[in-house]
């Protein structure tokens, strides 16, 4: 039977309430039918299928596998799990929980930012939709990826001379500035002239009078320092048609300037009957700045080496999105690729071969690669957890007992000085390679259960030596401390941490991520009215959230709506929840990240300036340099055009050619972007990362 805490028997139950999923539906009906003895159930609903607003569409999801398990916290409440089963190509999962009375059922769809409320036996909720209606007339588009801010365009079309145009530096403050070119912008002038015009056109073909000869750039600040989060990268493009030889592009720093050439070089065309580029829609002036100021992408290198050279690429392809963060999650349980010149053994005995290493000068250099291109790399050194590979070449700072496997996630022993000493030596060192002020210390999925009387008595009694109570204090005691070191380096950076790490209401045992193992202790406890949480998290860590398994119930948070919920307790935020592009998610439509919001429920202008952006994440159990380019792209451009674009950007019928173009144009500049539908079957057996087109046929008709 579904519901133990219910006094209902009857074989099928009948839920009745309103869901909420932006922006597919907003209190819209949900009906559920339980059939408690075969634990299956049939839910009923209608939406906007298109997310426009316009068109609303009943449907049904039948055959859902039920599951129910009690939450072991003394609330006499439960967890309710109702499963697609796949057999739908639109299946989606549910979870709940289930109040102690067994009335009310209470969540969201797994995965995504979702809410609903049903009551036992109650009446039907009629549908609100009131369409089909007229479609209000799209939004004009720029042929640009990410589209810009805002823009005013004309109907001219203005030729380029590809044989005489020029990038040029003009002297924002001629006063001031001594009028060199900066070299980061030198440096993209030489790139962006391959960019712009990659084709070489016929001798024959003259400038026409009147054509386009250069685009003049000049910066407020032409300071070359390190970009930083919240750095400035605003910029105003115009292109004046009319025989005006020379376009400008103004920027406040020369990180803005970058991303306006991006937008430059992506509206001009080459014309092959005629030989020549152009641009349409002059005169055109574009104002663009990024809604949000972290935008990135997650590489793991541990599960899987990637070489230099292929990071060199995904950052050349980051730029053409716009994106602006590498979160370069370096180390993990398999593997320790990077050197260490305090703790040698750390690479020579962690790294998978002699040849899969990274140098110190290697991420310097790589670290000034990102930056000529506006790319900040933020350094993870995943803590206490993922580190398996450490006690392969210091025992010592590892449990005397090895925890499940000895490979996977077994935590270093907290019991020690010298386990804090090691990370904290690792990060004065590493840290000066990355002006990036966030330093990521990782701190999720902790098997506090390791450090147990039972498994290491050792560490059990430094535990009642300390006067832990739970699991959970020991943990805390471990993050803080090594978030403390964060800030106390010669230059202080500012911790992150990954999600999960705080409870909702008061301690009940029961783990953040729905766990109650202690596999993933809780961090803090938020109590809803902006008091610093207990038993404690650094007000300035920030919190980089994950995706979750949808469970709803008392000491946890609702994953659909934790990001809001977190911001209201005053921490600033990295959105990964439904971000996640790896191979387990290739069945995940660049429409489903397209329509993530982030600001969902997220109404004070205090709370969304702590949202600071989010973050694309490739795990690499299943990827490597063969298919790390054709994974991330093109479905990566959704989530960038989400993170860069207004809020009212979101129509994916008019985004899809654009998108199409997008992958083209990565294609064309050497970027094996992947098809743009991963759900299709292939004809020839093969896996969807690396799945051919379906047949003939032009590559922008996806």
């Amino acid at each position: 039977m579904l519901l133990v805490a219910s006094a209902c028997t009857a074989s099928t139950q009948k839920w009745a309430g309103t869901i909420t999923f932006p922006p597919y539906a907003a209190d819209e009906a949900l009906n559920i039918t339980v059939n408690t003895a075969a634990n299956t159930a049939e839910i009923a609903w209608v939406f906007d299928k298109s997310g426009a607003g316009i068109i609303c569409d009943p449907h049904v999801e039948t055959n859902l596998k039920v599951s129910i398990v009690p939450n072991h916290d003394g609330s006499k409440t439960s967890t309710v799990h109702l499963l697609g089963d796949g057999t739908d190509p639109e299946y989606y999962s549910f979870a709940a929980n289930l109040s102690a009375d067994g009335q009310t059922l209470t969540g969201g769809i797994v995965g995504f930012q979702s809410h609903f409320q049903l009551k036992l036996n109650a009446p039907q909720v009629p549908s609100a939709c009131k369409g089909p209606a007229p479609a209000p007339p799209p939004k004009a588009q720029l042929p640009v990826w990410p589209q810009p801010s805002s823009w005013t365009a004309g109907t001219g079309v203005q030729e380029l001379d590809a044989k005489q145009f020029v990038f040029s530096y003009a002297a924002a403050h001629p006063t001031t500035d001594d009028g060199a070119t900066p070299n980061t912008l030198a440096q993209a002038f030489e790139r962006y002239t391959a960019l712009t015009t990659p084709h070489r056109p016929s001798p024959a073909a003259a400038g026409a009078k009147g054509a386009l000869r250069s685009l003049v750039v000049s910066v407020a600040d032409p300071s070359e320092d390190a970009p930083q989060q919240g750095t400035n990268e605003n910029y105003t493009l115009v292109i004046p048609g009319g025989g005006a030889a020379a376009a400008t592009l103004d920027a406040a720093t020369v990180y803005g300037a970058l991303r306006g050439l991006e937008t430059f070089s992506q509206l001009v065309l080459f014309n092959f009957s005629s030989s020549t580029y152009s641009v349409a829609g002059v005169p055109l002036t574009v104002v663009d700045a990024p809604r949000f100021t972290h935008r990135g992408i997650m590489a793991d290198t541990s599960r899987h080496f990637l070489t230099v050279a292929m990071l060199y690429r995904l950052l050349d392809s980051m730029s053409y999105a716009k994106l602006n963060v590498l979160h370069w999650h370096i180390v993990d349980d398999q593997s320790f690729p990077m050197e260490v010149n305090s703790y040698p053994n750390l690479q020579g005995l962690g790294a998978y071969s002699a040849r899969e290493r990274y140098s110190r000068l290697d991420a310097a250099d790589l670290v000034e690669y990102a930056r000529l291109r506006g790319i900040r790399v933020m350094l993870e050194i995943d803590t206490p957890s993922h580190t398996a590979c450490w006690c392969r070449g210091y025992p010592g700072v590892c449990p005397p007992k090895p925890c499940k496997d000895g490979i996977t996630r077994t935590p270093l022993d907290p019991s020690t000085n010298d386990t804090f000493t090691m990370i904290q030596g690792i990060l004065e060192e590493l840290s000066p390679l990355f002006p990036e002020t966030l330093l990521h210390v990782g701190q999720d999925e902790v098997d506090v259960g390791c450090w147990s009387e039972a498994q290491n008595p050792t560490i059990g009694a430094w535990q009642k030596e300390h006067g832990f109570a739970t699991p959970d204090e020991a943990y805390v005691y471990t993050a803080n401390r090594i978030e403390a070191g964060v800030r106390s380096l010669a230059t202080p950076k500012r911790a992150v941490q990954w999600w999960p790490g705080l409870c909702l209401g008061e301690p009940t045992g029961a783990r953040s991520c729905g766990k109650p193992t202690g596999f993933c202790p809780c961090r803090g406890v938020i109590n809803g009215d902006g008091s610093q949480p207990k038993p404690g998290l650094d007000r300035s860590t920030v919190l980089q959230l994950w995706e979750g398994n949808g469970a709803i119930g008392p000491g946890r948070l609702d994953w659909n709506k934790s990001l809001a919920q977190v911001v209201a307790a005053g921490f600033a935020v990295i959105q990964s929840t439904g971000f996640y592009i790896n191979a387990g998610d290739l069945k995940t439509t660049w429409e489903t990240y397209y329509m993530n919001e982030l600001m969902t429920n997220v109404t004070k202008e205090s709370e969304k300036k702590l949202v600071l952006g989010g973050e694309a994440c490739m795990w690499g159990e299943f990827i490597d340099g063969s298919n790390l380019l054709n994974t991330v792209w093109p479905r990566t451009a959704a989530i960038a055009e989400r993170l860069w674009s207004p809020r009212d950007v979101n129509n994916t019928a008019t985004a899809k050619p654009r998108l199409a173009q997008f992958r083209f144009l990565l294609q064309a500049r050497g970027i094996p972007a992947g098809v743009l539908d991963f759900t299709r079957s292939s004809s020839y057996g093969l896996p969807e990362a690396g799945q051919p087109p379906d047949g003939p046929g032009s590559c922008l008709k996806q």
